[in-house]
Protein backbone atom coordinates (compact mmCIF):
# COMPACT_ATOMS: atom_id res chain seq x y z
CA UNK A 1 0.00 0.00 0.00
CA UNK A 2 1.39 3.42 -0.91
CA UNK A 3 2.67 5.77 1.82
CA UNK A 4 -0.06 7.91 3.36
CA UNK A 5 -2.85 6.24 1.35
CA UNK A 6 -5.61 5.36 3.79
CA UNK A 7 -7.99 3.33 1.63
CA UNK A 8 -7.66 -0.04 -0.01
CA UNK A 9 -9.97 -2.28 -2.06
CA UNK A 10 -9.96 -5.91 -0.99
CA UNK A 11 -10.86 -8.06 -3.98
CA UNK A 12 -11.98 -11.64 -4.70
CA UNK A 13 -14.00 -12.06 -1.52
CA UNK A 14 -16.66 -14.78 -1.61
CA UNK A 15 -20.38 -14.25 -1.01
CA UNK A 16 -21.78 -14.99 2.45
CA UNK A 17 -18.33 -15.65 3.96
CA UNK A 18 -17.17 -13.88 7.13
CA UNK A 19 -13.95 -11.85 6.86
CA UNK A 20 -11.81 -10.13 9.54
CA UNK A 21 -9.87 -7.18 8.14
CA UNK A 22 -6.80 -5.64 9.81
CA UNK A 23 -4.27 -2.91 8.99
CA UNK A 24 -0.66 -2.29 10.12
CA UNK A 25 1.73 0.56 9.50
CA UNK A 26 5.39 0.04 8.66
CA UNK A 27 8.50 2.23 8.49
CA UNK A 28 12.24 1.60 8.16
CA UNK A 29 12.49 0.57 11.76
CA UNK A 30 9.54 -1.73 12.41
CA UNK A 31 5.88 -2.62 11.89
CA UNK A 32 3.13 -1.22 14.10
CA UNK A 33 0.54 -3.16 16.05
CA UNK A 34 -2.43 -4.47 14.07
CA UNK A 35 -5.60 -2.36 13.91
CA UNK A 36 -8.54 -4.77 13.48
CA UNK A 37 -12.20 -4.12 12.62
CA UNK A 38 -14.62 -4.75 15.46
CA UNK A 39 -17.13 -6.89 13.49
CA UNK A 40 -16.60 -9.44 10.69
CA UNK A 41 -17.49 -8.35 7.17
CA UNK A 42 -20.04 -10.48 5.25
CA UNK A 43 -20.40 -9.99 1.50
CA UNK A 44 -24.09 -10.34 0.59
CA UNK A 45 -25.15 -11.83 -2.69
CA UNK A 46 -26.59 -9.33 -5.16
CA UNK A 47 -30.39 -9.33 -4.87
CA UNK A 48 -32.50 -10.63 -7.74
CA UNK A 49 -36.11 -11.61 -8.38
CA UNK A 50 -37.14 -15.03 -6.98
CA UNK A 51 -37.07 -18.19 -9.02
CA UNK A 52 -40.50 -19.26 -10.36
CA UNK A 53 -42.85 -21.07 -7.98
CA UNK A 54 -42.63 -24.87 -8.11
CA UNK A 55 -45.45 -26.83 -9.74
CA UNK A 56 -47.56 -28.52 -10.62
CA UNK A 57 -50.54 -26.26 -9.97
CA UNK A 58 -53.39 -28.43 -8.68
CA UNK A 59 -57.08 -27.63 -8.20
CA UNK A 60 -59.53 -28.67 -5.49
CA UNK A 61 -62.81 -27.53 -3.85
CA UNK A 62 -64.31 -26.79 -7.26
CA UNK A 63 -67.76 -25.12 -7.25
CA UNK A 64 -69.85 -23.30 -9.85
CA UNK A 65 -67.98 -20.01 -9.28
CA UNK A 66 -64.74 -20.84 -7.45
CA UNK A 67 -61.84 -23.27 -6.99
CA UNK A 68 -58.73 -23.60 -4.83
CA UNK A 69 -55.30 -23.65 -6.53
CA UNK A 70 -52.18 -25.04 -4.80
CA UNK A 71 -48.46 -24.96 -5.67
CA UNK A 72 -45.05 -24.97 -3.91
CA UNK A 73 -42.86 -22.06 -2.92
CA UNK A 74 -39.92 -20.85 -5.03
CA UNK A 75 -36.62 -22.65 -4.54
CA UNK A 76 -34.71 -19.33 -4.41
CA UNK A 77 -35.93 -16.03 -2.97
CA UNK A 78 -33.26 -14.09 -4.89
CA UNK A 79 -31.61 -12.71 -1.77
CA UNK A 80 -34.76 -10.97 -0.55
CA UNK A 81 -37.72 -12.71 1.14
CA UNK A 82 -40.74 -13.51 -1.00
CA UNK A 83 -43.57 -11.27 0.21
CA UNK A 84 -46.50 -12.59 -1.82
CA UNK A 85 -47.60 -14.39 -4.96
CA UNK A 86 -49.49 -12.95 -7.93
CA UNK A 87 -52.20 -15.09 -9.56
CA UNK A 88 -53.30 -14.28 -13.12
CA UNK A 89 -55.90 -16.15 -15.17
CA UNK A 90 -57.14 -16.49 -18.73
CA UNK A 91 -59.90 -18.34 -20.50
CA UNK A 92 -58.61 -21.52 -22.13
CA UNK A 93 -59.01 -20.28 -25.71
CA UNK A 94 -57.39 -16.89 -25.03
CA UNK A 95 -53.71 -16.02 -24.73
CA UNK A 96 -53.78 -12.88 -22.56
CA UNK A 97 -53.68 -13.22 -18.77
CA UNK A 98 -55.61 -10.92 -16.42
CA UNK A 99 -54.70 -10.29 -12.80
CA UNK A 100 -57.04 -12.21 -10.50
CA UNK A 101 -55.70 -11.89 -6.96
CA UNK A 102 -52.63 -11.89 -4.68
CA UNK A 103 -51.94 -14.28 -1.83
CA UNK A 104 -49.55 -14.37 1.10
CA UNK A 105 -46.31 -16.34 1.08
CA UNK A 106 -46.69 -18.69 4.05
CA UNK A 107 -45.57 -22.33 4.24
CA UNK A 108 -44.02 -24.71 1.76
CA UNK A 109 -47.29 -25.58 0.03
CA UNK A 110 -49.26 -22.48 -0.91
CA UNK A 111 -52.89 -22.12 -1.90
CA UNK A 112 -55.29 -19.46 -3.02
CA UNK A 113 -59.04 -19.38 -3.61
CA UNK A 114 -60.03 -18.39 -7.14
CA UNK A 115 -63.39 -16.61 -7.02
CA UNK A 116 -65.74 -14.88 -9.42
CA UNK A 117 -65.43 -17.63 -12.05
CA UNK A 118 -68.14 -18.49 -14.57
CA UNK A 119 -69.70 -21.94 -14.50
CA UNK A 120 -68.68 -24.11 -17.46
CA UNK A 121 -65.85 -21.80 -18.60
CA UNK A 122 -62.35 -23.34 -18.51
CA UNK A 123 -59.59 -21.24 -16.93
CA UNK A 124 -55.81 -21.51 -16.93
CA UNK A 125 -53.72 -19.68 -14.33
CA UNK A 126 -50.15 -18.58 -13.78
CA UNK A 127 -48.40 -17.77 -10.50
CA UNK A 128 -45.47 -15.40 -9.90
CA UNK A 129 -43.42 -14.95 -6.72
CA UNK A 130 -42.66 -11.37 -5.62
CA UNK A 131 -39.84 -9.96 -3.46
CA UNK A 132 -38.45 -6.43 -2.97
CA UNK A 133 -36.74 -6.57 -6.38
CA UNK A 134 -39.76 -7.64 -8.42
CA UNK A 135 -41.75 -10.58 -9.75
CA UNK A 136 -40.38 -13.94 -10.88
CA UNK A 137 -41.00 -15.64 -14.18
CA UNK A 138 -44.45 -17.29 -14.08
CA UNK A 139 -45.33 -20.87 -13.29
CA UNK A 140 -48.11 -21.75 -15.74
CA UNK A 141 -50.70 -24.43 -15.03
CA UNK A 142 -50.41 -27.55 -17.17
CA UNK A 143 -54.16 -28.11 -16.94
CA UNK A 144 -57.20 -25.84 -16.77
CA UNK A 145 -59.97 -25.76 -14.18
CA UNK A 146 -63.66 -25.83 -15.13
CA UNK A 147 -66.02 -24.46 -12.45
CA UNK A 148 -69.06 -26.67 -12.01
CA UNK A 149 -71.40 -27.82 -9.30
CA UNK A 150 -70.41 -30.90 -7.36
CA UNK A 151 -74.10 -31.86 -7.36
CA UNK A 152 -76.51 -32.90 -10.09
CA UNK A 153 -80.06 -31.81 -10.84
CA UNK A 154 -82.77 -33.81 -9.03
CA UNK A 155 -85.02 -36.37 -10.64
CA UNK A 156 -88.65 -35.47 -11.34
CA UNK A 157 -91.25 -35.15 -8.57
CA UNK A 158 -93.43 -38.27 -8.28
CA UNK A 159 -97.07 -39.33 -7.99
CA UNK A 160 -98.77 -36.05 -8.88
CA UNK A 161 -102.50 -36.22 -8.18
CA UNK A 162 -105.56 -34.06 -7.54
CA UNK A 163 -107.28 -34.64 -4.21
CA UNK A 164 -110.05 -32.06 -4.25
CA UNK A 165 -111.63 -30.40 -7.28
CA UNK A 166 -114.23 -27.62 -7.13
CA UNK A 167 -115.74 -25.50 -9.88
CA UNK A 168 -112.76 -23.09 -9.80
CA UNK A 169 -109.95 -24.86 -7.89
CA UNK A 170 -108.03 -28.11 -7.62
CA UNK A 171 -105.79 -29.26 -4.79
CA UNK A 172 -102.66 -30.92 -6.14
CA UNK A 173 -100.32 -33.22 -4.22
CA UNK A 174 -97.05 -34.94 -5.13
CA UNK A 175 -94.07 -36.70 -3.60
CA UNK A 176 -90.48 -35.50 -3.48
CA UNK A 177 -88.14 -36.80 -6.19
CA UNK A 178 -86.46 -40.14 -5.68
CA UNK A 179 -83.02 -38.52 -6.14
CA UNK A 180 -82.15 -35.04 -4.88
CA UNK A 181 -78.80 -34.89 -6.75
CA UNK A 182 -76.83 -34.57 -3.52
CA UNK A 183 -78.23 -31.14 -2.64
CA UNK A 184 -81.45 -30.12 -0.93
CA UNK A 185 -84.48 -29.23 -3.02
CA UNK A 186 -85.13 -25.48 -3.00
CA UNK A 187 -88.44 -25.03 -4.81
CA UNK A 188 -91.22 -26.75 -6.74
CA UNK A 189 -92.70 -25.28 -9.93
CA UNK A 190 -96.31 -26.08 -10.87
CA UNK A 191 -97.47 -25.54 -14.47
CA UNK A 192 -101.01 -25.58 -15.92
CA UNK A 193 -102.41 -26.05 -19.41
CA UNK A 194 -105.95 -25.66 -20.74
CA UNK A 195 -107.26 -28.48 -22.92
CA UNK A 196 -105.07 -30.89 -24.82
CA UNK A 197 -103.31 -28.42 -27.09
CA UNK A 198 -103.08 -25.31 -24.95
CA UNK A 199 -99.73 -23.77 -23.97
CA UNK A 200 -98.15 -24.45 -20.59
CA UNK A 201 -98.19 -21.56 -18.13
CA UNK A 202 -96.67 -21.17 -14.64
CA UNK A 203 -99.28 -21.81 -11.98
CA UNK A 204 -97.39 -21.46 -8.70
CA UNK A 205 -93.92 -21.74 -7.16
CA UNK A 206 -93.75 -23.24 -3.68
CA UNK A 207 -91.01 -23.83 -1.10
CA UNK A 208 -89.46 -27.27 -0.87
CA UNK A 209 -91.16 -28.00 2.44
CA UNK A 210 -94.53 -27.96 0.64
CA UNK A 211 -95.67 -30.81 -1.61
CA UNK A 212 -99.22 -29.57 -2.10
CA UNK A 213 -100.73 -26.51 -3.73
CA UNK A 214 -104.16 -25.19 -4.66
CA UNK A 215 -104.55 -24.38 -8.35
CA UNK A 216 -107.00 -21.54 -8.89
CA UNK A 217 -108.76 -19.82 -11.77
CA UNK A 218 -110.20 -23.01 -13.23
CA UNK A 219 -113.36 -23.00 -15.35
CA UNK A 220 -116.36 -25.28 -15.27
CA UNK A 221 -116.38 -27.97 -17.97
CA UNK A 222 -112.90 -26.96 -19.23
CA UNK A 223 -110.21 -29.63 -19.14
CA UNK A 224 -106.91 -28.77 -17.43
CA UNK A 225 -103.57 -30.55 -17.25
CA UNK A 226 -100.83 -30.11 -14.64
CA UNK A 227 -97.17 -30.99 -14.19
CA UNK A 228 -94.50 -30.26 -11.58
CA UNK A 229 -90.72 -29.82 -11.56
CA UNK A 230 -88.24 -28.98 -8.81
CA UNK A 231 -84.84 -27.34 -8.42
CA UNK A 232 -81.67 -27.65 -6.34
CA UNK A 233 -78.30 -25.89 -6.44
CA UNK A 234 -77.24 -27.72 -9.60
CA UNK A 235 -80.35 -26.98 -11.65
CA UNK A 236 -83.88 -27.93 -12.54
CA UNK A 237 -85.33 -31.43 -12.64
CA UNK A 238 -87.21 -33.07 -15.50
CA UNK A 239 -90.97 -32.57 -15.43
CA UNK A 240 -93.24 -34.98 -13.63
CA UNK A 241 -95.70 -37.13 -15.49
CA UNK A 242 -98.60 -35.01 -16.71
CA UNK A 243 -101.77 -35.07 -14.61
CA UNK A 244 -105.10 -34.70 -16.37
CA UNK A 245 -107.49 -34.04 -17.68
CA UNK A 246 -108.97 -32.40 -14.59
CA UNK A 247 -112.46 -31.08 -15.44
CA UNK A 248 -114.12 -28.85 -12.86
CA UNK A 249 -117.86 -29.21 -12.64
CA UNK A 250 -120.54 -26.97 -11.31
CA UNK A 251 -121.09 -27.61 -7.63
CA UNK A 252 -124.57 -28.65 -6.58
CA UNK A 253 -126.18 -26.71 -3.80
CA UNK A 254 -126.75 -28.61 -0.58
CA UNK A 255 -129.88 -28.03 1.47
Amino acid sequence: MDTFKQTCEVKNLKFEKRYILAVTAENDIDESEMAMISQPVVIDKPQDVPSPPVGPIEYSNITKTSATATWHRSKSHGGSPVTHYIIDYREKLKRTYTHLTDCRAEGETLSCELTGLTEGQEYCIQVKAVNSVGASKPLESATCVKPCSQFSAPSAPRHLKATDVTSTTATLEWKAPEKDGGAKINKYFVEKREKTYGSWKPEKTVDAKETTVEATGLKVDVEFFFRVSCENEAGKSPLSEMLGPIKPTKQKCKF
